[in-house]
């Protein structure tokens, strides 16, 4: 297992379930971590587990809705390091997207999360969502904090997303255990309605392993709209 003394990891690069390692001199480029190393994250702190050094350095590419890491090891960029998510065939992803990711766009136009928003639609993507999503998006925007989010603005914004969108009837609760109980919808929908990503700001409430990507903005834009 690499050390710190024999600077074998320059920097780790994690999207939602995907792991990959760029080591100087060993592993080589992209060289894919052990699936038995088990990533937590807390914001952009992350930890490693299984390595024998706790304290290498490793870094959040995207996990938490962060910006990217601003530099890469010599001769490797940060998208070289990690696998990407593949597309379907069919080449429109259907993707669930959870509330605060609205929230963001309408806060902040023109960043992150209003670009990916406008990937999807501009691609075709299909947002999957059922009546209780639908319904937590116009609560949580009418909350007095967001009182600075144009109400016709939000509507827009919600008419684009969900006309765009499939209406999921979920059969079967999410049973398992989760950090906040309003996000089991989000999961619910994800699984009955075939999604390959769950599209969210805060990666780390959700379970992983269930068959479609926990990811943040910038890491679906990585996959959308490469270069962008």
């Amino acid at each position: 297992m690499p050390q710190r003394g024999d600077h074998a990891v320059a920097k780790a690069l994690v999207i939602g379930r995907v792991e990959r390692l760029c080591a100087v001199g060993q592993a080589g480029e992209g060289a894919a971590v052990d699936t038995r190393h088990h990533v937590q994250a807390r914001q952009h702190a992350v930890i490693v587990g299984g390595l024998e050094d706790p304290h290498l350095s490793v870094e959040l590419f995207e996990l938490h809705g962060g910006a990217e890491p601003s530099t890469a090891p010599a001769g490797h960029s940060p998208a070289a390091c990690f696998a990407p998510l593949a597309l379907p065939p069919s080449g429109a992803v259907r993707i669930v997207v959870d509330t605060n990711v609205i929230v963001s766009a309408l806060l902040n136009p023109g960043r992150q999360a209003d670009r990916v928003l406008e990937a999807i639609q501009s691609r075709g993507d299909r947002v999957l969502y059922d009546r209780r999503i639908e319904q937590e998006y116009r609560e949580v925007l009418a909350r007095p904090k967001f009182k600075a989010i144009d109400p016709e603005r939000a509507e827009r914004l919600l008419r684009r997303v969900l006309g765009q969108g499939d209406l999921v009837t979920v059969g079967e609760p999410f049973a398992s255990p989760m950090g906040d109980p309003d996000d089991r919808c989000f999961v619910e929908v994800a699984l009955a309605g075939g999604a390959e990503v769950l599209l969210t700001g805060n990666a780390r409430d959700f379970p992983t392993g269930l068959g479609f990507e926990v990811l943040g903005p910038t890491a679906l834009m990585a996959v959308l709209a490469p270069g962008a």
